[in-house]
């Protein structure tokens, strides 16, 4: 039988994780919001270009799909099958960037997206981010909560823009306490540009 000392005590435990997770997702969806500015439009321009260019040190590409990205130096990152993959130093935060069909299929690929993560994972919890440019292109985002394989909490920001060419699929996926890494992750994405 549980105690009541025992019971609060993992009810408190538990309004903290939901808490934790919920600051999570607040702050990758002020990824793509970008949060409110006091400046004008050119001086938030010209301080935003002035963070890239002291943060992000090196650019990764691919050519045949219209993607590219700054990142800061101790990121790593892979290109395969023309997908970019970025990872923070601490491993808290992942960006995978890709173009994985036309344009017209935008709306189906956020649908079936939706749909493998609920058929992989555990918990999955879906609530609409808006609607905000990434990469220069009109993009409609869902933030998603899930339990991994092992259990553990993590936060999605499963984006779909409309390119001329391609639709494309922007997924930045981090776990609880990552605030300095969302905090850098919001200027790498702010450096994405998806151009055909």
């Amino acid at each position: 039988m549980v105690r009541p000392q025992e019971l609060w005590g993992r009810r408190s435990v538990a309004i903290g994780v939901i808490l934790v997770a919920l600051a999570v997702i607040g702050g990758i969806v002020l990824l793509v919001a970008g949060g409110g500015s006091g400046g004008s439009g050119s001086n938030s321009a010209s301080s935003l270009s002035e963070l890239q260019d002291k943060l992000l040190q090196r650019t990764v590409v691919v050519p045949s799909r219209g993607i590219q990205v700054r990142l800061p130096s101790n990121w790593t990152d892979t290109k395969r099958s023309n997908v970019i993959r970025a990872r923070s130093q601490s491993g808290c935060v992942v960006m995978t960037l890709s173009a994985p069909t036309a344009a017209g299929n935008a709306k189906g690929l956020m649908r079936d997206s939706v749909k493998f993560l609920r058929g992989t994972y555990r918990g999955v919890r879906v609530r609409s981010g808006g609607t905000s440019p990434i990469g220069g292109i009109p993009t409609t985002s869902n933030a998603v909560t899930l339990n991994d394989t092992k259990g553990h909490s993590v936060s999605i920001l499963l984006s779909v823009g409309t390119g001329k060419q391609y639709a494309y699929l922007t997924n930045v996926t981090a776990r609880p306490n990552c605030a300095a890494d969302l905090a850098l992750g919001r200027v790498v994405l702010s450096s994405v540009q998806y151009t055909k």
